[in-house]
């Protein structure tokens, strides 16, 4: 599921490159592509704590919703380094673009290591919960 998501996130790319804007392919093919790997592992860990996939889905709409809200409101350049929606196109203009590409790096590696955690935590509760498959 997650190399169906990489190649979408390619191919949107590809196709925003050539009709909307000239950023390059992989850079944004990766800008889109984390935040997307970390709402697919919390929805998938949801589903496994919850056992419904509605379930699963709406508590991730809302909290993605709500660490929206909390960090729209943070008007401080340094908390957005933690954001999931941390855009690394809106660089504050009192701020080095060094220190600023350093927060990026730091956010897009932060939110795969949480993501990677998650898919690791369901894929344990799956494991736990099907001992059918065994």
């Amino acid at each position: 599921l997650n190399a169906i998501l990489l190649l979408l996130a390619v191919a949107l790319s590809a196709l925003a490159f050539f009709t909307i804007v000239e950023v390059p392919v992989l850079t944004l093919t990766v800008h889109g592509f984390v935040p997307a790997f970390f709402v697919g592992a919390m929805t998938l860990y949801f589903a496994v704590k919850f056992r419904s996939g509605l379930a699963a889905g709406m508590v991730a709409a809302g909290l993605l919703v709500i660490m929206m809200m909390v960090f729209n409101s943070m008007n401080v350049p340094a908390a957005q380094r933690y954001f999931i929606y941390f855009n690394p196109y809106d660089m504050p203009r009192q701020l080095d673009p060094e220190t600023w590409n350093l927060w990026m790096w730091q956010n897009r590696i932060g939110v795969v290591l949480a993501g990677g955690l998650l898919l690791f935590a369901a894929l344990r509760g799956m494991e736990e919960r099907e001992r059918l498959l065994r």
